[in-house]
C-alpha cells in the first residue's frame, strides 16, 4: 500500500509540475568565482604541497613553480617560511600561489598532503597566519570545479544520476547564496559541514562529475536573490519548516509535507526500541522515571500515603503526542504511557528500623503518565539520531510490546537525500521532479559564468621576482615485491570509488587496523586464511583483508 501511495504521489507531482515547468527559461551572467576556506585542515603549523600545474607567487614570473614541484610551508613566529629545492624563503605574513596554464595549455591544481583525501585543489591558494600562529588556507576557484569536490561527499557516487543532479543544483545554489551573504569577508564557504563538505577533485567520481556538468549554472532564485536550498540526509517521512528550525525568516518557497520516498527508503537511518507489555521488563531508567511520576500523581490525589510504594505491572498503551511545533508537524515531544499500577500499602509502624508493608493493592483505574521524549526517553532507549531536537518518533503496537521508532537524520528542511535517492532509483523521477517536490516555490535560472581566463606562465611580463626555486620531482609509490611460490596479484574492489579497505593484524573484524588500501589498489595475496580472509602484503604493509573485497588479477 505504501508503494502504491508513493507511486500515486509521484504521478500527482508530475502532473502538477512537469519538467518543463522547472527548467530554467532565463539565462543570467554571474561571477563564478568562489573562495573556499579549508577549515578542515584545523590548527596546522606546517603544510606540504605537490603542485600538479604551473604556479607563481602572485603572478610574478620570476617566482614560478613547474608541475611536480614539492613545497613545504611552516609557520615561524610572525612569518610563513616556504621551503623548496633546499632553499628556505621568508614569505612574511602571507602570500598567494596563483595558478597558470602550463606549456601544454593545461590548468592543474595542487595536492595538500595534510588534507583528508589525496585530491586536487584546482585554484589559487592564499596562505595567511591566524591569530594563534597557525596557517589559514583559502582556495579561489570556479564554482563548477568546487562542486566536483562537493557532490560525491554530500551524497555518494553510488546514488542515481538524477539524484546527484538534484544535489548539484542545491549545492550550487547554497554556495552562491553564501557568497552573496559573505561578500565582505575573506571567504564564501568553508569545506566542512558548517557549510558543505568539500574535499577536492577526484576524477574517479565520474557520475557526480557528470551530474555537475549536466546541470551547469542551474540555481534556485526567490524574490530576486538566491534561495537557501537546505537539505539533509533524511527527513523521517515529513519535511520540516525552516522557521521551526531556525526561527523567523522568509522561507515561503518551502513547506511542510509528507515524504513517502524518504519513509520507505530502507537506507534511511532509523533506530528502534521496544516498551514491553510487562512493565517490569522495560528499561530500568524508564521504569524508574514512570514510577516516580506515578508516585507523585497518586500522592497528590491522596491515593498514596507516605511510606507506601508504587509498582508498575502492565503497559496498556504507548503513544507519541504534543507536536513541539504544533499544526501538522509529527515531531512529537511527549511519550504518553497508559499503565496498570499497584500500591504496597503501609501496614503499621516500623520494627527495628524496618518499614512494615502489606500486600500489593492493584489500582482499579490505569494511570496515564507522560515523559519528555527528548530529555527523558530517547537517550535511555538509544533512540537519539541528532544532537538537537530534530528526531521524529512514532509508536506501533506489536506482538511483544510497543515499538518506538526514531527517524530524521539532520534538520529535515528542504531536500532529503534519501528521499531523492528513492525517487530517482525506484520511481525513475528526474532531477526536475525531485527539485519541484522539495522546493515548490523556487524559480530556476541558468547562470552563465564570467570566468577569468588563466594566463600562461610564459605570457607573463618579465619580472625580477623574489627567487627562482628549483622544482623537485614528486615521490613515487613503492613497487610491489616479486611473487613467491603460491602468491598472486589482486586488487581492492569495494563499493564507491573513494572507499577504502581495512588491513588488520589478524583475520578478524575485531583485530587492530594496521592501515587502509584504496579502491583499485594492487596487492599480493600471500596465502588463504580462515573464514573468508587472506593474508596479503604491499610494498609498505602486511596483514589480513576480507576475500569479498578483493579481485584476483
Amino acid at each position: 500500500m505504501r508503494k502504491l501511495l508513493s507511486a500515486l504521489l509521484a504521478l500527482s507531482i508530475y502532473l502538477a509540475a512537469p519538467c518543463a515547468a522547472i527548467k530554467a527559461e532565463s539565462v543570467q551572467k554571474a561571477d563564478g568565482t568562489l573562495r573556499v576556506w579549508l577549515q578542515s585542515l584545523g590548527a596546522v603549523k606546517a603544510l606540504g604541497l605537490t603542485l600538479d600545474g604551473a604556479y607563481t607567487v602572485e603572478g610574478d614570473r620570476g617566482f614560478r613553480f613547474e608541475k611536480g614541484t614539492e613545497i613545504k610551508l611552516g609557520a615561524d613566529g610572525g612569518s610563513i617560511v616556504l621551503e623548496v629545492g633546499g632553499a628556505a624563503i621568508d614569505m612574511g605574513g602571507g602570500f598567494t600561489l596563483t595558478r597558470h596554464l602550463d606549456e601544454d595549455g593545461n590548468a592543474g591544481g595542487a595536492y595538500i598532503h595534510e588534507s583528508e583525501k589525496d585530491t586536487l585543489y584546482c585554484g589559487d591558494l592564499t596562505f595567511s597566519l591566524r591569530t594563534d600562529g597557525c596557517i589559514r588556507v583559502i582556495v579561489k576557484m570556479q564554482i563548477e570545479d568546487y562542486l566536483y569536490g562537493v557532490v560525491p561527499y554530500e551524497m555518494s557516487d553510488t546514488f542515481p544520476l538524477e539524484a546527484l543532479k538534484a544535489q548539484a543544483v542545491t549545492a550550487r545554489t547554497y554556495a552562491m547564496q553564501r557568497a552573496q551573504r559573505r561578500a565582505g569577508q575573506d571567504y564564501d564557504v568553508c569545506d566542512t559541514t558548517d557549510d558543505q563538505v568539500f574535499k577536492g577533485l577526484d576524477t574517479r567520481f565520474e557520475l557526480p562529475i557528470q551530474a555537475v556538468d549536466e546541470t551547469r549554472g542551474l540555481v534556485g532564485m526567490y524574490k530576486g536573490g538566491y534561495a537557501e536550498c537546505f537539505y539533509s540526509a533524511s527527513n523521517g517521512g515529513q519535511t520540516a519548516l525552516a522557521t521551526d528550525v531556525w526561527g523567523a525568516g522568509d522561507y515561503d518557497y518551502l513547506d511542510m509535507r509528507d515524504d513517502p520516498y524518504d519513509l520507505e527508503n530502507p537506507e534511511s537511518l532509523v533506530r528502534t526500541a521496544v516498551i514491553p507489555f510487562d512493565a517490569r521488563r522495560m528499561n530500568s531508567e524508564i521504569y524508574s522515571l514512570l514510577t516516580q511520576k506515578a508516585g507523585e500523581q497518586l500522592y497528590q490525589s491522596g491515593e498514596l500515603l507516605p511510606g507506601e510504594a508504587v509498582g508498575l505491572f502492565d503497559v496498556e498503551n504507548v503513544e507519541a503526542v504534543e507536536p513541539i511545533y504544533g499544526g501538522q508537524s509529527r515531531q512529537y515531544g511527549v511519550i504518553r504511557f497508559t499503565v496498570r499500577a499497584g500500591v504496597r500499602r503501609y501496614d503499621g509502624p516500623s520494627t527495628a528500623g524496618v518499614q512494615q508493608l502489606g500486600e500489593v493493592e492493584m489500582l482499579q483505574e490505569p494511570l496515564t503518565l507522560e515523559l519528555d521524549f527528548y530529555d527523558q526517553v530517547r537517550t535511555p532507549l538509544g533512540l537519539a539520531l541528532n544532537a538537537g531536537r530534530s528526531d521524529m518518533v512514532t509508536v506501533e503496537k506489536g506482538e511483544e510490546g510497543f515499538t518506538l521508532t526514531s527517524r530524521r537524520y539532520g534538520h529535515g528542511v528542504g531536500m532529503s537525500q534519501r528521499g531523492a535517492q528513492r525517487m530517482a532509483g525506484v520511481y525513475g523521477m528526474t532531477c526536475e521532479e525531485i527539485l519541484a517536490f522539495y522546493y515548490p516555490g523556487i524559480e530556476w535560472v541558468t547562470l552563465e559564468w564570467q570566468e577569468p581566463e588563466l594566463t600562461a606562465v610564459d605570457a607573463l611580463p618579465e619580472s625580477l621576482g623574489y627567487a627562482a626555486p628549483r622544482p623537485t620531482p614528486a615521490p613515487t609509490p613503492a613497487p610491489l615485491p616479486a611473487l613467491s611460490q603460491g602468491e598472486y596479484y589482486a586488487a581492492v574492489n569495494v563499493a564507491g570509488v573513494d572507499s577504502t579497505l581495512n588491513v588488520r593484524r589478524e583475520p578478524s573484524t575485531q583485530a587492530e587496523i594496521l592501515g587502509v588500501l584504496r579502491n583499485g589498489q594492487r596487492l599480493i595475496v600471500v596465502e588463504e586464511a580462515a573464514d573468508g580472509w587472506v593474508k596479503m602484503k604491499t610494498g609498505e604493509l602486511e596483514g589480513y583483508v576480507m576475500t569479498n573485497f578483493i579481485v584476483k588479477e
